[in-house]
């Protein structure tokens, strides 16, 4: 299969007659959304799917084991993976998945786990937390919030250098990674970095109209407002900067950030914002652009030929991160 801009630019040329149709797609697919879970499940297993088609894969790692964050029926299920060439002890990087706080699992993400925890030369505990709109958010925040600090309490058990504890996530686990790295450095307790993958960072925007889809602000607003009642579960605020991280009333004192996108991707300028923001706050900030790749495109590494360099760049940053706090 081709990879690279040509493969996507493949997909598309369609993008004319895609926007005639739509409109009225969209509005059939959002109608399911609200009668039903039934499309819940569908949006699940297609992200499953997607990831196991076009994924990195089962990547040997030198560890994989799962485990369980607290105890009865609280406990959040986590994956821990030990890359090959780890030191001992290890760099510890807590990883959120994608999926729009709604689908999204440990194993949906599994080669991403592997790959990082290869690149990084460091331990990756990836977090199943729950999802909306069985649980609407924070929950999946709360999760977040348990599985850091215990894992921090228990990087000695686990062979990790509990000063070097990075916060990791794609998309929406992106957001979640963010949003933690601003409540622990407001209590004093701020992680060694944070490395996020395309993060949603200001949810009021519109994104169909930043991108390539004109003429679809209607579509766009009935998309928002199913978000709120899918991922909140009630007519909360987009604008809440437990959500929207570039909403915070300040990011001062926040650790150092590895921020890669897409350059197709309709949430590049947000992130733009956030990367000028953390700057202006006084974070230090690696960011990386990457031309000709949309939305999600870790997902897609067997087709998009910047996945595997992403990963590889983001690794090479948390190397150098904690080598400065040995």
């Amino acid at each position: 299969m081709r990879q690279d801009s040509e493969g996507f630019t493949a997909f598309e040329a369609a993008g004319h007659q895609l926007r005639a149709v739509l409109g009225e797609a969209a509005e059939r697919g959002f109608e399911a959304l609200e009668r039903t879970p039934v499309s819940i499940a569908a949006m699940r297993a297609l992200e499953e799917g997607v990831t196991r088609l076009f994924g990195f894969g089962a990547l040997p790692v030198a560890e994989r084991r799962d485990l369980r964050i607290g105890s009865g029926p609280a406990a959040v299920p986590c994956r821990l993976y030990r890359g090959q060439g780890a030191p001992s002890p290890a760099p510890l990087i807590v990883y959120f998945h994608g999926g729009g706080f709604i689908a999204g699992s440990l194993d949906s993400h599994d080669g991403v786990a592997r790959a990082l925890a290869n690149a990084a030369r460091a331990v990756v505990l990836s977090v199943g937390y729950r999802l909306a709109p069985e649980h609407p958010y924070p929950a999946a925040l709360e999760d977040g919030l348990a599985a850091v600090l215990k894992a921090w309490r228990r990087a000695a058990h686990l062979d990790c250098d509990a000063r070097k504890l990075f916060l990791a996530g794609d998309s929406a686990g992106g957001t979640i990674a963010t949003v933690l790295a601003r409540l622990l450095a407001e209590e004093g307790r701020v992680p060694a970095g944070q490395v996020l993958f395309y993060p949603a960072t200001d949810l009021r925007r519109s994104r169909f109209a930043r991108g390539r889809w004109h003429g679809l602000h209607g579509v766009e607003r009935r998309a928002l407002d199913l978000f709120r009642k899918l991922v909140l579960g009630h007519e909360g605020d987009l604008g809440d900067p437990l959500l929207s991280p570039l909403c915070a009333p300040s990011l001062e004192g926040m650790p150092p950030a590895h921020i890669a996108v897409g350059g197709r991707d309709p949430l590049h300028a947000e992130i733009a914002d956030y990367v000028a923001a953390l700057r202006g706050a006084g974070t230090r900030v690696e960011d990386r652009s990457y031309p000709s790749q949309p939305h999600g495109f870790l997902g897609f590494a067997r087709i998009m030929k910047d996945a595997g360099p992403a990963l590889a760049a983001a690794g090479k940053w948390v190397q150098d991160i904690a080598g400065d706090r040995s």
